[in-house]
Order: structure tokens, then C-alpha cells, then sequence
């Protein structure tokens, strides 16, 4: 009994001391993450950087359904863009239509067409691709089909330049060793099931472990040899879109669209310790030229995705949301010089379900911009995903524009009025000639066509306000016969013709 009791109170002791010590380093895990030091919690939609020293080793990633692709082979993106050939095609098109309609509306022709988009691919390494990416690539192990589905038909892959797909398409062994690579990031959850993990767990304690942590509570670990290896710091300016935004303009004034914005500068020794994966960014267009020569303010809001985060974090730094935004205004201005001020208000959509405006003005700055050939994504690591106009004043002379831009729009809708009205009109007499001509085209059909001419005669004598008239073939010759004088026609007596 005594060693039944012995040991009995060596396990409960050995329990406590297992309790303890789980006890301890839970709560020396939770305080080094607190403090990012051996560890850190890495918020949602965020991702954070392991320097040794001041040199990237690792990213650390809490974003769904997206993974780090740390490897220098590049690997396929996606990018859509707007189609200008589609567009182009569908404008003549319907400017056809316009044209057999007979309703271009003045010199105005330009249709009103929606802009088509199309997806361009650009390659880039050690980035955040979407998982969709990752399971489209595992297609090219089948030795039937070595390219890519989503990439294959779209054009000729000799054409894209890419070593790595090259490689993926004729290297045996490279293709097994991409393969096992993408078949790892997919195998990370993007939440926590707990059946899974169990599983997992029986086969690996410690990646399951691993991918409970990070999964179940955005909980990282970063390396037992702080600070040596830590958590990278750097400066970020910020700027969020208010609530609300400047009052309504009074008679004369401007409103200033700037007072939307709240810029959040860091002050010594506040650098930021992780960079969010998607931002709404408000940028300010001033003073955009039209092509009516009116001048107006644009607020946009940018829909900004991080994709290659080693480049804002330790390139650009605090000016990395500025450059993108610099480019975004030179594509808005550029677009604004096509576009009259009064179509640009009656066609902006202060929503951010306007993908009309996002297509035309922004999208293509993405792959190529002005003085920026290679696009924000491979310069600057970003991906503007979407943008929508949240606000617009006119600016210049208060008076004077506005009351342009109300004549020039009084202009545009009475003449759009007369031309329907002339229409009408047009459609009218058409209708009338045609009923006309079936009616006489019975009557001659049921007498003869020299009945027809004596009733259409008659007719034209009832309306006729002369006094004499010719009869004859036109030519000068025929017989004059005087015309008896209604009370309503004139008294004088016409001139016979020479003869």
C-alpha cells in the first residue's frame, strides 16, 4: 500500500510541476508576444517582418486565404485591367448604332459605353498570392498538360519570359520539388478545425502545435535569440477617411475636400511593427483640368493590396503610400482631360461599387504607368485593387463656372429637345405620306389614275391663293384660267407668265 501511495503522490507531484511549468510558459509566451520579443500576435489582415540584424529572413502572415511565396522563382499573378481593344470595338459599334438611329445628338458621337476588363499576368517572387494561385499551379504536374490552366489558353507561354514556368514545364525534378513546396502552404488552414488538428497532431505534435498557435490565436514564433532576431520596425504616415466630411458650400465659398482626410504622422520612437495587407487610402486630387477647360477636386478613396511586402516595409518606407498615391492622381488627371465636367458629375458614382470609373482611370497603372513602366506591383509592391470617387468640388471662379456649367447643360437639353421634336415631326410626316399614298393607291386601283389627279386637283384648288393658274405641262405654253376669289385670298390679280 505504501508504494501504491508513493506513487500516487509522485504523479500528482509530477502533475502539478507539469501544470506548473505549462503554467509559467504560457504566461512567459503570452508576455515575450505582448512585447514582441521571442514571439508576437500578428493581427488579422496583417503581416509582420524576422530581421537578424537589419536582414528579412521571414514573414509573418495572418491573412485568409492568401500565403507568402518566400522563394526567389516567380511565380504567376494575376491583374485585371481594362480591355481598350474590346472597348474600342464595342464604342465603334455602337456608334453604328447611333449612326442608323439618327441620334448621335448634334456633333457629339461619342456612345456611351461601358469599359470591358480583361486579366493580365505579371510574375513576382517572394509575394502574398492569393491560395487560388497555389492550386492552380499544382496542375502543371500532370505530365499531360505541363502549363497552367488558367494560363495556358490565354497566350503563347514562350511569350511571357518566365524561367520559372519554363523550368516547371521541362525540369522533372524541379517540378516535383515547386510541387511538394505549394502543396506545404496549402496544407496551412486558413482557420482552426480541431478534428484536422487532432489528426495532424497524431502525426506531427509540434507542426500541429505550430499551426494551432497561429491559426486558433494569430500567435507567432519569432526566435529564442532576441534580440538578435526580432520583430522589424519602420515608419508608416497614415491617413483615414473622416466620418464626415467639410459642410455644404454657402453662395461664393469652396468647400476644402482635404478636411475628409486625418493624417497620423509617427512621432520619434513610434514606428509601426506591422503593415496591414489591405488599406482604404484617401488621396486628393486638386485642382484636375477637363477637357472644357472647368477645373474641379476629386476625393478618392484606393483600395491598396500589399503583394511584395520586403518593398514598402524596407525600401520606401514612410514614402511608400505617397509614390502610389502620386501615381494614382497623374492616371485621375489624365483621364480628367478626356472628360467633360459635366459628364464626369452626371456619370460619377460616390460609391464604392463603381467599377466603371476604377477600369477607365486607374487599373492600368498597375502594369504600366506614366514614368513608371513596370506598374506600382513589381515598383513599388502594391497592388491597387479597386478605387471609387467619394467626393468632387468645381473650383476656380465660383460664379462664373457655375453658372457655365448650368448654361452649357440648358444647351445640351435643348438641343437634345429640338432634335426630338424634329424627329417627331419627321416620323409624323412620314406617316401621313405613307397613308396617304395606300388610300390613293386604292382609289386607283378601284376608278383609274386620271380620276385620282382630278380629285387631288380639286383638292389643291381649295388651298391654292392665287388668282389665275396654269395648266399644262410646266413649260410655259399651257392655258391660263382665272380662279374664282374666295373671301379669304388676295384681291390682286397676278401676271400671266411670258410666253
Amino acid at each position: 500500500m505504501n508504494i501504491v501511495a508513493n506513487l500516487v503522490v509522485v504523479l500528482v507531484v509530477c502533475l502539478l510541476l507539469i501544470a506548473m511549468i505549462a503554467t509559467v510558459a504560457v504566461i512567459f509566451l503570452y508576455l515575450s508576444a505582448k512585447q514582441n520579443w521571442h514571439a508576437t500576435f500578428v493581427p488579422e489582415n496583417a503581416l509582420r517582418f524576422v530581421v537578424a540584424g537589419e536582414t528579412l529572413i521571414n514573414v509573418l502572415i495572418n491573412v485568409k486565404g492568401h500565403r507568402y511565396w518566400g522563394r526567389a522563382d516567380k511565380i504567376p499573378y494575376d491583374v485585371i485591367v481594362r480591355d481598350d481593344e474590346k472597348t474600342k470595338a464595342e464604342a465603334e459599334i455602337e456608334k453604328q448604332k447611333q449612326q442608323q438611329r439618327g441620334t448621335e445628338g448634334g456633333n457629339d458621337t461619342t456612345p456611351k459605353v461601358k469599359w470591358f476588363s480583361k486579366i493580365e499576368t505579371i510574375f513576382v517572387h517572394h509575394a502574398i498570392v492569393p491560395k487560388e494561385t497555389l492550386e492552380t499551379l499544382l496542375e502543371a504536374e500532370d505530365a499531360t498538360n505541363k502549363w497552367p490552366l488558367r494560363w495556358r489558353d490565354r497566350e503563347d507561354p514562350q511569350k511571357w519570359g518566365s524561367d520559372y514556368l519554363q523550368r516547371l514545364a521541362t525540369d522533372k525534378g524541379f517540378r516535383e520539388t515547386e510541387c511538394e513546396s505549394i502543396r506545404a502552404l496549402l496544407a496551412e488552414e486558413d482557420g482552426y478545425d480541431p478534428t484536422k488538428s487532432f489528426k495532424a497532431f497524431l502525426r506531427d505534435p509540434k507542426g500541429a502545435i505550430k499551426v494551432y498557435l497561429e491559426r486558433k490565436w494569430g500567435l507567432f514564433w519569432v526566435s529564442i535569440f532576441y534580440p538578435l532576431r526580432r520583430i522589424h520596425m519602420f515608419p508608416i504616415v497614415h491617413a483615414r477617411l473622416k466620418d464626415q466630411g467639410p459642410p455644404k458650400a454657402t453662395v461664393g465659398d469652396i468647400r476644402d475636400l482635404s478636411r475628409w482626410i486625418e493624417y497620423v504622422k509617427p512621432r520619434m520612437g513610434e514606428d509601426e511593427d506591422h503593415l496591414l495587407f489591405q488599406v482604404a487610402r484617401p488621396v486628393i486630387v486638386e485642382d484636375a483640368e477637363f477637357q472644357d477647360r472647368f477645373q474641379g477636386t476629386i476625393l478618392l478613396v484606393l483600395i491598396i493590396d500589399i503583394i511584395v511586402p520586403r518593398t514598402p516595409a524596407f525600401v520606401y518606407k514612410h514614402r511608400f503610400y505617397s509614390l502610389i498615391e502620386s501615381a494614382a492622381v497623374a492616371a485621375v488627371l489624365d483621364y480628367t482631360r478626356t472628360r467633360d465636367w459635366v459628364d464626369f458629375v452626371r456619370e460619377a458614382k460616390t460609391s464604392p461599387a463603381d467599377s466603371q470609373f476604377y477600369l477607365e482611370a486607374i487599373s492600368r497603372i498597375n502594369v504600366q504607368g506614366k514614368d513608371m513602366p513596370e506598374g506600382t506591383i513589381l515598383t513599388f509592391g502594391a497592388h491597387v485593387r479597386h478605387a471609387f470617387v467619394k467626393d468632387y468640388e468645381q473650383t476656380g471662379t465660383e460664379a462664373e463656372t457655375r453658372k457655365a456649367v448650368v448654361a452649357k447643360e440648358i444647351a445640351i437639353q435643348q438641343g437634345e429637345a429640338k432634335i426630338a421634336a424634329a424627329q417627331r415631326a419627321a416620323k409624323a410626316i412620314q406617316l401621313e405620306i405613307g397613308a396617304l399614298a395606300e388610300v390613293y393607291g386604292q382609289m386607283a386601283q378601284r376608278t383609274s389614275p386620271e380620276v385620282v389627279q382630278a380629285y387631288l386637283l380639286q383638292e389643291g384648288l381649295k388651298s391654292y391663293r392665287g388668282d389665275f393658274l396654269s395648266l399644262g405641262p410646266g413649260t410655259g405654253t399651257g392655258v391660263m384660267v382665272p380662279v374664282k376669289t374666295s373671301p379669304g385670298k388676295r384681291e390682286e390679280t397676278e401676271s400671266p407668265p411670258a410666253t
